[in-house]
Formats: C-alpha cells, sequence, structure tokens
C-alpha cells in the first residue's frame, strides 16, 4: 500500500496560498500552527516497520483541536504499541519570533 517514498511536495508558494486560505476567517487567537520536536518525530519514524506518518486531527477534554501522530506501516496501518505524540506547541502563542512569512505573509 505505501512505499515511504511518497511525493508531498509543495511549492512555497502553493503552501502560502493553501494556509492562507484556511486562516482566511480564523480569529487572531486561534491556532495557525503546532510545533513538533524532531526527537518526537523521529522516536516514531525509528520504530520497527514504520514507513510514514499519519496525523489525526483530535480534540482535548479542554475543547482544544489538537493533531495526534501515529507511524504507519508499508500495509498502511497505524503503529499504536510504539511511541505516538500529541502535544504540538500551539501558535499562538508559539509562533516564529520573525513573524513568519508562511503564517503571516508580508504585503508588497
Amino acid at each position: 500500500m505505501f512505499t515511504g517514498k511518497e511525493e508531498h511536495k509543495v511549492s512555497f508558494k502553493k503552501a502560502q496560498a493553501l494556509i492562507k486560505a484556511y486562516q482566511k476567517n480564523k480569529a487572531k487567537k486561534e491556532v495557525k500552527a503546532l510545533y513538533y520536536g524532531k526527537d518526537a518525530i523521529s522516536k516514531i519514524l525509528r520504530q520497527r516497520g514504520c514507513i510514514g506518518l499519519r496525523i489525526y486531527y483530535a480534540k482535548k477534554t479542554t475543547g482544544a483541536n489538537t493533531l495526534v501522530i501515529t507511524g504507519v506501516d508499508k500495509k498502511g496501518n497505524d503503529i499504536v504499541k510504539g511511541p505516538l505524540a500529541e502535544f504540538g506547541f500551539p501558535c499562538p502563542p508559539y509562533c516564529p519570533p520573525d513573524k513568519s512569512i508562511i503564517i503571516e505573509p508580508p504585503e508588497f
């Protein structure tokens, strides 16, 4: 089903357009992005048989939206007996200090 070599490339311009379209009608303080450290992602990817990631949209008991990240094997099965990730640091307040042009494109 999967090989781990699937292409997910997107141009910077297309990425900006996709993100801008999503954020167009969002409140200023609504979460725009989540940061995950490379160690958390690496632990998932290093599991035996893991060839990729699946990212689930999820909701905390507080009502806040989040993501749950699992490893995926070549048959497309989630690898749930190893490390998973959930606690991403939300932007805001953990936004890029340089006002990332992906999140807030400059006006020319």
